[in-house]
């Protein structure tokens, strides 16, 4: 995406980032077959072995392809003065702020108890790095990793907040969908990703189209609006996800989703950049993709919290109450509660209990759909309240009414 920016214009930008989305989601419907593959044949390391190999050639072909702007660069900077302006105290305490909040946020509950030492502590050290960070970044990097002036903009603070609520969003549900696949309709890895090709093929498709009414229309905003829209009816729809739910009727609401996603990631970053200075171009992709994948890592701890706690919820009542959960039986519960997010063996079970255990599944991640549409609420509103500048960085708009005004 920065390589993106920096080669063609902000009008062009929609397009290619259009292209640059379909090719994600072509991404997507094959990475879920690769890695059932693996699974069902070897071993899910191997499919870990296969990245260094892709990004290898990924590299190559940046190298050797792109245009490279290295004597330019260097008559600006040298090497050392580039090394000098790297934020590595940000890095250090951003790091360990996210490290030290997440890890006690995906345990707390299960792994650990809410009110242990460890987890007290946890929380505490991570927000004091945390804040250290945004002093930090306030005050002592020349070049920091995110500079705070960027927020000054209202329309970019709109933009980044729906980047990090709709990144907590979808990168949770790429997890938690194959887990409502395997867990409650006892799907294998094969047919989750059958499932799921219809929605990463829509989203590439989408992703197309919306750069080319970018790109004609010279406007973002109302691409947006209804990618948001279309998002938030399908997170609406998944209330009706069942124990029983058809194949018909998962991939209708999942395409509904996919259109959403095509018509948000990639417009998303064109209004970043209209929403910006040109000389803030790359630092801004750079943040808004800091702030998408923060969510995304807040997004999954905070998923693994709610089903967690919800399973082990229902677990506890069917230890109290043996007789409203058909009488499993203590084993099993208790099986249950140490393969959570492992895909369980119902044998041995009456027809009956096996649908209590799906409905205790079913609950928790139900739970988690209702968190998403209230985020995605927020990400569809806030749309509307962004300046559409037009396919023109900030610093450029004010450039073209000065000369306007003199004439």
């Amino acid at each position: 995406m920065v390589l993106i920016s920096d080669i063609v214009t902000l009008k062009q930008r929609g397009n290619y980032q259009g292209i640059l989305g379909a090719n994600v989601g072509l991404g997507n419907a094959c990475g879920p077959f690769l890695m059932s593959a693996f699974v069902s044949s070897s071993s899910w390391r191997n499919f870990y072995h296969m990245l260094p190999g892709l990004v290898a050639i990924q590299m190559a072909t940046t190298y050797f392809f792109v245009e490279d702007r290295k004597k330019h660069l260097d008559s600006v900077l040298t090497k050392k003065e580039k090394f000098m302006k790297v934020d590595y105290i940000g890095m250090f305490f951003s790091t360990a702020g996210l490290t030290l909040i997440l890890v006690p946020l995906n345990g707390g509950g299960s792994t650990y108890s809410w009110n242990s030492v460890l987890v007290i502590v946890m929380f505490v050290v991570g927000g004091l790095c945390s804040v250290a960070f945004i002093v930090v970044e306030w005050k002592i990097p020349k070049l920091p990793m995110i500079p705070l002036n960027l927020f000054q903009s209202t329309s970019l603070n709109l933009i980044f907040s729906s980047n990090f609520f709709y990144g907590l969003i979808y990168f949770s549900f790429q997890y938690y969908l194959p887990y409502y696949f395997q867990i409650v309709l006892g799907k294998t890895e094969m047919q989750s990703a059958v499932l799921q090709v219809g929605m990463v093929l829509i989203q590439a498709l989408m992703s197309t189209i919306a750069g080319q009414i970018i790109s004609r229309s010279g406007h973002y905003k109302y691409v947006i609006c209804g990618g948001y829209g279309s998002w938030l009816l399908g997170l609406g729809l998944l209330m009706l996800f069942d124990i029983n739910t058809p194949d018909g009727e998962i991939v209708g609401i999942l395409l509904v989703i996919g259109c959403g996603v095509g018509w948000t990631f990639q417009p998303s970053v064109v209004a970043a950049q209209a929403q910006s200075r040109k000389a803030d171009r790359a630092v801004v992709i750079s943040t808004r993709n800091v702030v998408r994948c923060l969510g995304g890592a807040i997004g999954t701890a905070v998923a693994s919290l709610i089903v967690t706690n919800t399973v082990m919820a229902e677990i506890n009542k069917a230890f109290s109450n043996p007789d409203n959960y058909d009488n499993i039986s203590v084993g099993y519960l208790t099986y249950l509660k140490e393969h959570i997010y492992n895909k369980i063996s119902v044998q041995g079970l009456t027809d009956g209990q096996v649908t209590v255990v799906k409905k205790m599944y079913m609950k928790a991640i139900r739970n988690y759909f209702y968190m998403t549409i209230p985020l995605m609420g927020f990400c569809f509103i806030s749309a509307f309240f962004v300046k559409d500048r037009g396919l023109r960085c900030i610093d450029e708009v004010i450039e073209k009414e000065e000369k306007e005004s003199e004439v």
